[in-house]
Parts: structure tokens; C-alpha cells; sequence
């Protein structure tokens, strides 16, 4: 329960509103971590921000990065991604392959 009167937003989207000016700059870092110079694609970092979102137990930015990842137009990516993270969550062996997601 927060401590302040917030909007009624869903996830960060309330102390987003209700202090702009704190949003601005993470919304930039966001940009420039999700959408800047990288060897990942777009698609490819919001899977791992879905994946991260999960591990944290956010269901808002879990939702949100997965609806963003599923419109990235490589779908073999997502299956793949999405049978790896299956396994590193249920810790099922993946042929001796780490799940390197767990460092993040």
C-alpha cells in the first residue's frame, strides 16, 4: 500500500503520473535499453525483460514486456526463448545448458 495518494494506474504507471518529472528520465533509460544500439534486437530484450519481469513477480511489466515481445517479427525467437525460460523455471536440465537469464 503506498504512503502517498497515487493515480489509480495499473503497475508504474501511478508514480509515473504522479511525479513526471522522475518519469521522464526512466522511461529514457528504458529507450535506450530496450530500443538503443545493441546486438540483441528489440523483440529479443523484451523477452528478457518479460523473463526478468517474472522472476521479480511483476504480472504488469511481465504482461506488458510479453505482449511487446509477441509483436516482434521473428516468432522463432519467442518459441525458442520461451521453451528455454520454461526450463530454467522449472530447473529442468537443458542438454547441460545454463540458464544465463538467472544471472540477471
Amino acid at each position: 500500500m503506498p504512503h502517498i495518494a497515487l493515480p489509480d494506474l495499473p503497475g508504474i504507471r501511478g508514480p509515473m503520473a504522479f511525479r513526471p518529472e522522475t518519469a521522464r528520465p526512466l522511461n529514457d533509460l528504458v529507450d535506450v535499453l530496450l530500443r538503443g544500439p545493441s546486438s540483441l534486437t528489440p523483440g529479443e530484450r523484451e523477452l528478457i525483460a518479460t523473463f526478468v519481469s517474472a522472476e521479480n513477480d511483476c504480472r504488469y511489466c511481465q504482461t506488458i514486456h510479453g505482449a511487446v515481445a509477441a509483436l516482434a517479427p521473428r516468432p522463432d525467437v519467442l518459441l525458442c526463448f520461451q521453451t528455454f525460460v520454461s526450463g530454467c523455471v522449472s530447473g529442468r536440465s537443458l542438454g547441460g545448458i545454463s540458464c544465463p537469464a538467472r544471472l540477471l
